[in-house]
C-alpha cells in the first residue's frame, strides 16, 4: 500500500484504543465536533496518521477528534455466540463516541454537535454506526467519503470463516483466547484468506457478493446483535432519520487499487461481465455494454476502472443516500473530480483536499501524487466540510448554490478546478443499477 498510509503511527494490539483531540478554546465553548474514524479496508490505518491533522478544523472553530479501533480479525471476526461477535472494532467506535459525549465539554465541545465522517473503511464504518442501535443518538450530523457503505456480510458466512481461523489456532474453549498473541491471530486470518471461497463451499454456504469480490475474508457483520440488519434496510428503516448527512464519492475510485496492484485491473476485466451477471442478472450484459458505448476511445482498462467504481463506490452510495430521503431530506452529494490524467481522482485523493493538509507533502505523496495541488479548491472543500460540521448545511463562498439531493433532480457538487452543481451526473450510468441490494 501507499507508504503514507501504511506508517507505524502509534500503539498496536492492546494499547491501540487511544484518540486524538485538538481544540482552538478549552472552557465552556460549546464548540461543533468532528470525529473522525480512519479507513484503510478495516485491516489497516491510524487515527494518527499525519495527514489527518485536526489543526486546520480548529482553526475554523471545529474541535477534532481522530480514534483508533481494533483491526482485521481482533476487530472484525465471528466468534460464535460471543456479544459484539463480527463488530468489536465497531463497539471500539461507539465506545469513543461515548466518550467523547462524557467527556467533550472538559475540552471546549457540544455534545449535541457532534459530526462522525470516515473514508474508506472509516466510511463504512459511518454507514455502520447510521444503522446501529447502540449509536443511537451519539451523533448529530454524518459525512460518508468513498466508502463502499454497505460492504458487509451474513453472519452465516462470517461464522465459517471465524471457526475456521480459531480452529487453526487451536481454540477450544473460552480461556484458550488469552493464550493467542496479535500475529498469531492475524497469520490465520492470512491463511484462510486464500481459502475462503473452497471453503464456504465445503460448507454450503454462498458466499456473499463483498467475499466473492474481495480476496480478503473479513467485513462488518450484519445478522448479529451489534448489526440486526444490513445497512441500506436499516436505514430505509429509519435507523438514521435525525442525522444531517453528506456523501460523496471520487470519479475514478478503482484506479487507486489498479495503481497500487496492475493485475487487479486485469482480473477485473476479465470478471467484468461475470460481476455485472451476479449484482444485475440479465441487465449485466446490457450495463458493461452501455459503459464501452459512452467510451468508444477509451482503454479496456478505463472501461473497467469506470464500471468498478460504480459498482463497488458510486451505486451503493446513491443507494444509501435514498434509503434516507425516506425519512430525511438533509441530505447532500458530491463527487470529487480534480486530478490530471497523469493522477486522476482515485481512491483517497480529496482526503489532502478536504482536510486541507497539502502542505503535508511528506504523507500525501503515497497517495496523491500531484504537481502543485490547487489551494483554492482546498479552500473550497474543506471550508464546505467545516460549514457542514458546524450548521448542517455545506456552504462556502467559493461554492455555488448546494441544493440538498432528491431522487428528482440528483443536485451534485462536482469538486475541481471549476467546481460545479450537476443534476443527476452519469444519469444513463445510474439507472442501469436499478439498486445496490446486490450488496448484501
Amino acid at each position: 500500500m501507499p507508504i503514507g498510509l501504511t506508517l507505524d503511527v502509534g500503539p498496536k494490539g492492546d494499547d491501540c484504543l487511544n484518540l486524538n483531540v485538538w481544540t482552538p478554546e478549552l472552557g465552556d465553548a460549546r464548540l461543533p465536533v468532528l470525529v473522525w474514524i480512519h479507513g484503510g479496508a478495516l485491516m489497516f490505518g491510524s487515527g494518527s496518521e499525519a495527514g489527518y491533522d485536526g489543526a486546520t478544523f480548529a482553526r475554523d472553530g471545529v474541535l477534532t477528534v481522530t480514534i483508533n479501533y481494533r483491526l482485521a480479525s481482533a476487530g472484525f471476526m465471528h466468534v460464535g455466540e460471543r456479544a459484539g461477535t463480527g463488530a468489536f472494532g465497531l463497539l471500539d467506535q461507539i465506545a469513543a463516541l461515548r466518550w467523547v459525549q462524557e467527556n467533550i465539554t472538559a475540552f471546549g465541545g457540544d455534545p449535541d454537535k457532534i459530526t462522525i465522517a470516515g473514508q474508506s473503511a472509516g466510511s463504512n464504518s459511518v454507514a455502520a454506526l447510521l444503522a446501529a442501535p447502540a449509536a443511537r443518538g451519539l451523533f448529530r450530523r454524518a459525512i460518508l467519503q468513498s466508502g463502499i457503505a454497505p460492504c458487509q456480510v451474513r453472519a452465516e458466512t462470517a461464522a465459517v470463516i471465524g471457526a475456521e481461523i480459531l480452529q487453526r489456532l487451536g481454540v477450544r474453549r473460552e480461556e484458550d483466547f488469552e493464550n493467542i498473541g496479535t500475529a498469531e491471530l492475524f497469520a490465520a486470518q492470512r491463511a484462510v484468506d486464500s481459502e475462503t471461497l473452497p471453503l464456504l463451499a465445503s460448507k454450503g454456504v454462498t458466499p456473499d457478493f463483498v467475499t466473492t469480490v474481495f480476496a480478503h475474508t473479513l467485513h462488518l457483520v450484519h445478522g448479529t446483535d451489534t448489526l440486526p440488519a444490513p445497512t441500506i434496510p436499516a436505514i430505509a428503516g429509519g435507523s438514521a432519520r435525525d442525522i444531517d448527512l453528506l456523501f460523496g464519492t471520487n470519479a475514478d475510485e478503482y484506479g487507486f487499487f489498479v495503481s497500487l496492484l496492475p493485475s487487479m485491473g486485469d482480473q477485473a476485466t476479465a470478471a467484468r461481465s461475470a460481476l455485472a451477471a451476479l449484482a444485475l442478472g440479465e441487465g449485466g450484459a446490457p450495463a458493461v455494454e452501455l459503459y464501452r458505448q459512452n467510451r468508444p476511445q477509451a482503454a479496456e482498462l478505463d472501461v473497467t476502472n469506470a464500471f468498478m467504481t460504480d459498482m463497488l463506490f458510486r451505486v451503493p452510495m446513491i443507494g444509501v443516500a435514498e434509503a434516507a430521503l425516506k425519512h430525511n431530506t438533509n441530505v447532500y452529494m458530491y463527487r470529487y473530480d480534480y486530478g490530471p490524467p497523469s493522477a486522476p481522482a482515485t481512491h483517497c485523493s480529496e482526503l489532502p483536499f478536504m482536510w486541507d493538509t497539502l502542505e503535508n507533502r511528506s504523507f500525501w505523496d503515497g497517495v496523491v501524487r500531484l504537481d502543485n495541488p490547487p489551494q483554492a479548491l482546498a479552500d473550497t472543500m474543506h471550508g464546505a466540510w467545516a460549514s457542514f460540521i458546524k450548521g448542517g448545511i455545506p456552504t462556502n463562498s467559493g461554492l455555488p448554490d448546494w441544493p440538498r439531493y432528491d431522487t428528482q433532480r440528483r443536485a451534485t457538487m462536482i469538486f475541481d478546478t471549476a467546481t460545479q452543481l450537476i443534476g443527476d451526473p452519469a444519469g444513463d450510468e445510474r439507472r442501469a443499477w436499478p439498486s445496490a441490494d446486490y450488496m448484501w
